[in-house]
């Protein structure tokens, strides 16, 4: 995090990765929607808080064929 970033978020009155990780709203993105739209501090916080792994992309994995 940034210092720039520290103090914007100071000035909202939020000084724990805890407040900041209640910033997050998760939502359901579209099937469709390629990508990320870049690194979120907020989101980062909320996975800390809760536990859970967050990918900014699928991962794509190759694939061969298998004999049946």
């Amino acid at each position: 995090m940034t210092p720039k970033l520290m103090r914007r978020y100071e000035k909202k009155g939020i000084f724990t990765v805890t407040q900041l990780s209640y910033l997050i709203r998760p939502r359901r993105r579209k099937a469709k929607r390629a990508g990320g739209k870049g690194f979120k501090v907020e989101l980062q916080a909320y996975a800390l808080r809760t536990g859970k792994t967050f990918l900014q992309s699928a991962p794509q994995l190759a694939r061969s064929r298998q004999e049946l």
